[in-house]
């Protein structure tokens, strides 16, 4: 599956305090071309989401500091980085800790023990999203660049108009 990304290759940080289940949700994705990062705690994620443009985070919710819903409602919140789907990978099962990964900003809620098949569903799904998101922003860009021109261009052919009947 070819990507977005600079490099045609997608960008998946990968959030979770315990280092097993950083190796656990890295090896589902082994034979996918996908460039990885990781971080194990939500502090170490905010700051490489700063230095590096990811295209979607899996996420664990229970981190010691700084949560995983705390770094969610960060990055809705910050402009630049609203836009990177979030998928919480987490034990918390109850029907309230799922309401309150949806509104803290996630696109998509998956309980441990996961199956790697289905999570490499989600991710693949969001991923298409992402990039569907963004190709419709940039024709948004260059339609409205394109308006701009027409419009200025528009102004002009009354006058080019007017010498040609002369």
């Amino acid at each position: 599956m070819k990507l977005s990304g600079q490099d045609n290759i997608y960008r998946i940080l990968i959030v979770d305090d315990d280092p097993r289940n950083i190796q656990t949700v890295a090896s589902t994705f082994q034979n996918e071309d996908y460039q990885m990062a990781y971080a194990q705690d939500g502090r170490t994620a905010l700051e490489k989401i700063r230095e590096i443009k990811f295209d979607l985070i899996l996420m664990d919710v229970m981190m010691p500091e700084m949560d995983g819903l705390e770094v969610c409602k960060t990055l809705k919140s910050s402009l630049g980085k609203s836009d990177i789907p979030i998928i919480f990978l987490t034990v918390n099962d109850e029907m309230e800790d799922i309401v309150k990964g949806f509104e803290a900003g996630a696109a998509d809620y998956l309980i441990k023990p996961f199956h790697s098949a289905e999570l490499l569903a989600r991710v693949r799904t969001h991923l298409t999203l992402k990039k569907t998101r963004d190709h419709e922003k940039d024709l948004i860009s260059k339609l409205k660049a394109a308006l701009a021109e027409v419009k200025q261009l528009s102004g002009l052919l009354p006058i080019c108009s007017g010498c040609k009947k002369k």
